[in-house]
């Protein structure tokens, strides 16, 4: 299983590259999205969608974004969707740490 999980956390991390030129390296949508600390963190609730520039797209209950630290958090029925290299993983919580390229989770419930 650590393997399997290793594998698949090295596949991905070559997919999450961003271009730092962009002003938002997520695009968030939710029904409610709370901006907190003079705009560094995000917190959504309600569903919902967090769109990379790769076209990868994580959803889930509830997001929390640092854009300081450059860490996502999203819990609850996470699904993340490579659609570019057909991964689909799911989760109760995932954090993606862009600083670090790494994406992790302390069980991987289902994945194709």
């Amino acid at each position: 299983m650590k393997i399997r999980f290793l594998l698949i956390f090295l596949i991905l991390s070559n997919f999450f590259i961003y271009n730092f030129a962009k002003s938002e390296i997520f695009e968030i949508e939710s029904s409610q999205i709370d901006i907190l600390e003079k705009g560094n963190l995000v917190k959504a609730y309600g569903g919902v969608k967090v769109l990379s520039e790769d076209g990868t797209e994580i959803t889930g209950k509830e997001v929390h974004y640092n854009k300081e630290k450059l860490i996502l958090e999203t819990i609850g029925n996470v699904v993340l969707i490579d659609k570019k290299n057909n991964i689909t993983i799911q989760s109760d919580k995932i954090t993606y740490n862009k600083k670090k390229e790494i994406i992790s989770s302390d069980k991987i419930d289902n994945q194709a």
